[in-house]
């Protein structure tokens, strides 16, 4: 038994011993793997920023690469780098991170601190603690760091420079497999070094050649201008006067080739005289000559050509003189200005016309809101009385008298504004035919309408397709001052893809097509295609205005027009606009004899006229108003009755108020309030954006002033919904007998 219990002793001793070699064995195995893994890693990042330096080939961002790198390879962000300037005994930090940040420009001298030995070793060199190292510099601006290590940056077998990094931690150095994987990356960003230096140098070569050629080539091109410019009239002539040379734009523009001119009395080819009086100018040659140095014309001149073409021009002369400053000719340069001019004299016609845009839009703005208090208070008074009376017929004239001055400031605030249409499906045959009527009334010249009943709908701003019949109607009216016929067909016209574009710049889809056609005079073949432009007009009367308001109408409709004319025989204008595919609206309709309203309208707006008038029409036809003259008014107001449980069932804002919150602003904090505030947008400025796309900007509908008891109350049986109103305020039938 003994035996067999020291058996078993041993056995156990020796498993213990095999075990504790399996566990050495493992531990061994373990720190192979790690090397190994380490190794890859240092590989792997060794290759990545290899391909990341060879990339890069202008030198300061090279720099910020390796330093960049090197850190991570070593896992410190303190790290420099020294570079030698060709002819210059020192390095300089160009590039520092971390602690050397503040250092850049710091020096070093050979075989000085640890950066001089390596530059002049040509070796690493790494120190563990640089506080106690005998090489130190005494008075280095750098002492933070204990461990740095430094490594040769080199071309070829010289020494340019030298990468370093930094530990501050104590007790941490730069083991020797860490020196290696930095020398070996320093080898690596010394090759990629040269080559961004000789890109740099290649670059700078190039720079001086370039500029080389760009000095010569400006001198050349500086004696093309004097001798032939292309841009500007040049003469050259001698001390006498005489022609010596012309380039092409001179022989162009005085009607003498360069054969002809030369050796005549500059006076006899080059006829300039004054532009306002009458008179000729003082000989430019003379002048010059006289007083040695350059001269402009004080005013502009007019040249007469050989063939009488008079041209307004600028005009310089400045001495020629040779290599002894004599003077030995004079070189005269001049430009044709009569374009120029004529559009200084445009631009200030313009500026008139704008101002007077203004004016015209301010006064449609008051106009229509003098004319909305007008209508109101004319339905009011026919409500008053009944269809039989005489009275009742001179007020439904007076209304139809407004409606026409409501036309007419349309028509203005077309004029000012522009802006976008406010459109709205229609057919627009009726109004062909209303305006090219109302155009020619008392005029011997008549409209032939062929407009087919199956004409497609349009969306379209009414007022601004009135104005573009108007002014196409009166254009071909003054073009038969003594009578005529115009024609006005109508088509409905499909554009396919394969024909989009070639022809009508215009995409694929339904159109309506809109011919005029007059036998008038008809328009030359080179004023065709200017009769769009802005102010051009062959007419003695004509601003030059009215096709050119057409065409803009016309693209913000998303359409095109275009002419066609002979002389002699008339012209004719095409306009294709979208055909719509919606249907009339069919909204509910005001009875003659208005129902009575229900519910609460807040008014906003800041002319006593318009909520004066507008509130005794709302609450006759039975609704609550209250009226608001800005935007914060409006807001209190509606936020006072939504606490008290007594909302409005609609607000009427005015867009613009002066000096204070307009509609614009107020619904967007009203929404804030009210997510689901029913608003309308009202303005005089029926061409406003907000007009054109009120739900954009957070409203239910849309009126534009001056409008009518019926537009109004027509809106508001649309918007609001009456089951849970309160009751209905009753108004005095025997007073009001159409109530």
């Amino acid at each position: 038994m003994e035996e067999e219990n020291k058996t078993k002793e041993q056995l156990l001793e020796e498993l213990e011993v095999l075990r504790k070699e399996v566990i050495e064995l493992k531990k061994k195995h373990t720190g192979v793997e790690e090397k190994l893994r380490k190794q890859h890693s240092y590989l792997a990042a060794l290759h990545e920023t290899t391909l990341a330096l060879m990339n890069r080939l202008e030198l300061n961002d090279l720099l910020e690469a390796i330093i960049t790198r090197a850190g991570a390879l070593l896992g410190t962000p303190h790290g420099y780098i020294h570079l030698v300037e060709p002819g210059e005994a020192e390095t300089v930090m160009k590039i520092g991170t971390g602690i050397y940040s503040h250092h850049i420009g710091f020096r070093h001298k050979p075989g000085e601190g640890l950066i001089g030995k390596v530059w002049q070793t040509g070796q690493p060199l790494a120190v563990e603690d640089y506080h106690n190292w005998s090489g130190r510099l005494p008075n280095s601006p750098i002492d933070d760091f204990r461990a740095v290590v430094g490594v040769p940056l080199k071309s070829g077998s010289k020494v340019v420079g030298v990468l370093g990094l930094a530990y501050l931690e104590r007790g941490r150095v730069f083991k020797d497999e860490e020196i290696e994987l930095l020398n070996r990356f320093a080898q690596l960003a010394s090759i990629a070094l040269d080559n961004a230096r000789l890109y740099t140098s290649a670059q700078r070569e190039l720079a001086e050649r370039k500029r080389a050629e760009e000095a010569l080539a400006a001198e050349k091109e500086q004696l093309v201008v004097t001798l032939c410019s292309i841009g500007d009239g040049v003469i050259t002539t001698d001390i006498e006067g005489k022609v010596v040379l012309l380039n092409p734009v001179a022989e162009k523009l005085i009607g003498w080739t360069q054969q002809e001119a030369v050796g005549k009395p500059l006076q006899e080819v080059f006829h300039i005289v004054q532009d306002k009086t009458p008179g000729f100018y003082e000989n430019p040659v003379e002048k010059v000559i006289k007083t040695g140095a350059a001269t402009d014309l004080t005013h502009p001149a007019v040249l007469i050509a050989r063939d009488g073409t008079r041209r307004i021009i600028s005009d310089s002369g400045a001495p020629i003189r040779n290599r002894e400053g004599q003077i030995i000719g004079v070189i005269l340069v001049f430009r044709d200005i009569t374009e120029k001019q004529k559009i200084e004299e445009e631009r200030l016609k313009a500026s008139k016309l704008e101002s007077i845009g203004i004016l015209a839009g301010g006064i449609a703005h008051d106009f229509n809101n003098i004319l909305t208090a007008i209508l109101m208070n004319i339905s009011l008074a026919k409500k008053c009385t009944y269809p039989q009376e005489e009275v009742f017929e001179r007020l439904t004239e007076a209304e139809k008298a407004c409606l026409r001055a409501k036309d007419l400031t349309q028509q203005l605030l077309t004029f000012s504004k522009g802006g976008l249409p406010v459109k709205k499906t229609t057919s627009i045959a009726k109004l062909i035919q209303d305006s090219a009527n109302f155009v020619l009334r008392g005029s011997p010249v008549r409209c032939e309408f062929f407009l087919p009943e199956d004409l497609w709908l349009v969306e379209v701003d009414e007022g601004q397709m009135t104005q573009v019949i108007y002014n196409l109607v009166i254009n071909a009216q003054q073009a038969m001052p003594q009578g005529g016929v115009i024609q006005i067909h109508g088509e409905n016209v499909v554009i396919g893809a394969e024909e989009a574009g070639l022809g009508l710049p215009l995409p694929a889809g339904n159109y309506i097509k809109i011919s005029l056609k007059d036998q008038g005079v008809g328009i030359p073949d080179e004023h065709l295609t200017r009769i769009f432009d802005p102010y051009f007009t062959t007419k003695e009367k004509g601003s030059g205005l009215g096709l050119t308001t057409v065409y803009s109408i016309i693209q913000k409709h998303e359409g095109y027009i275009t002419a066609q004319s002979k002389l002699g025989v008339g012209t004719t204008f095409h306009l294709y606009l979208p055909a719509s595919q919606k249907h009339i609206p069919t909204e509910k309709r005001v009875e003659e004899n208005l129902p009575s309203g229900k519910g609460k309208i807040l008014i906003m707006d800041d002319e006593d006229i318009i909520t004066e008038a507008v509130s005794q029409m709302l609450r006759y036809m039975g609704y609550q108003v209250e009226v608001a003259k800005d935007g914060s008014e409006a807001i209190q107001l509606y936020q006072r009755a939504k606490e008290l449980g007594q909302p409005f069932q609609v607000t009427i804002m005015d867009l613009t108020i002066p000096g204070g919150m307009g509609g614009k602003e107020a619904i967007s904090r009203l929404r804030e309030i009210d997510p689901h505030v029913k608003a309308i947008v009202s303005s005089g400025y029926s061409n406003d954006p907000v007009m054109a796309n009120f739900r954009q900007y957070g409203f239910s509908g849309v009126i534009a002033k001056p409008y009518r008891w019926e537009e109004l109350s027509n809106l508001l049986h649309n918007l609001v919904s009456y089951s849970d109103q309160p009751p209905a305020i009753t108004h005095d039938k025997s007073r009001y007998p159409h109530f």
